[in-house]
């Protein structure tokens, strides 16, 4: 194994284990518990081990906290496929989402997949698919609520009195746990 040791020196070993200890990223953990390992002494064998890592990895590790410190620890982030709409169009989606779709001039009520994909495409000319509109939901926090249906002519005095005649006629229930065999 390529000979490479800890020589950065802008970090010490308590820092490095507390930065552990509130690192909430698994990923990001597993390298400071790595070089907090290698910084007490141990075997880069035994930290890869411990850590459960390939030696390759761990020099890389090793690499990039002695070439710049934590930071180089840090993953570097991927470019990915760019939103179809623009941080502003995000923004006025947003709003609309907070409005009933009727005060929109649409003739439903709730929000949803389908419907979502409809507005996008009259007001910014932009297709989406149904369930990448869904995932974008709820990336903004929202949530599919349904209204419960609720009968038009339901009269809760009568279902009142229908629940306490069925009570009635069932009897006492009987728990199979609490009744003893003879």
């Amino acid at each position: 194994m390529k000979s490479l040791t800890i020589t950065c020196q802008s970090h010490t070993k308590e820092e490095i284990e507390k930065k552990y200890d509130e690192e909430k990223n698994v990923d990001m953990a597993r390298k400071y518990q790595a070089i907090f390992l290698l910084m007490e002494g141990k075997s880069k064998n035994e930290v890869a081990r411990t850590v459960r890592i390939s030696k390759r990895q761990l020099l890389r590790w090793i690499h990039a906290f002695n070439k710049c410190g934590i930071e180089g620890l840090k993953p570097i982030p991927r470019p990915g496929r760019p939103c179809r709409l623009t941080a502003e169009q995000l923004q006025v989606l947003d709003a609309d989402l907070q409005k009933n779709p009727r005060e929109l001039g649409y003739d439903f009520s709730l929000w949803d997949g389908k419907k979502l994909k409809y507005h996008i495409e009259q007001k910014f000319g932009v297709e989406f698919k149904v369930r990448r509109l869904q995932r974008m939901m709820h990336d903004l926090d929202y949530s599919l609520q349904r209204p419960r249906p609720v009968p038009a002519k339901a009269d809760p005095a009568k279902q009142e009195a229908f629940k306490a005649d069925l009570d009635e006629k069932k009897g006492p229930t009987s728990n199979p746990m609490t009744s003893s065999f003879i």
